[in-house]
C-alpha cells in the first residue's frame, strides 16, 4: 500500500483510508485475501491464480478481476507498484 493509507480489518474484508484525500474504501474479502499474497511478496498472476486454485473459480476470470481491482486501487492512490 501507499506510505498515506492507513487499514483496518473487518470481519469480512477491510477498510481502508487516503489519509491524503480523506476519503475511505471498502475492500470485500476477495480483495483482502489478494492483497494479503500480494503482501507476502506474489506477483499479481502468482497471487490471482493462488486465489482462483482456492475458490475454485475460473483463473481467466479471477486474472482479470485482479488486474482491474489493483488498477483501480492504483488510479485511487491506494496501491504502489513495486519492481521485481
Amino acid at each position: 500500500f501507499a506510505p498515506h493509507v492507513l487499514r483496518a480489518p473487518l470481519d469480512r474484508g477491510e477498510v481502508v483510508l487516503n489519509v491524503d484525500s480523506g476519503t475511505y474504501h471498502l475492500i470485500n474479502g476477495t480483495g483482502r485475501a489478494l492483497l494479503a499474497r500480494l503482501e507476502e511478496g506474489l506477483s499479481l498472476r502468482v497471487a490471482a491464480a493462488r486465489l482462483a486454485e482456492s475458490s475454485g473459480e475460473p483463473l481467466v476470470r479471477v486474472l482479470a478481476d485482479a488486474e482491474a481491482f489493483a488498477s483501480d486501487l492504483l488510479r485511487r492512490g491506494l496501491l504502489q507498484e513495486v519492481e521485481g
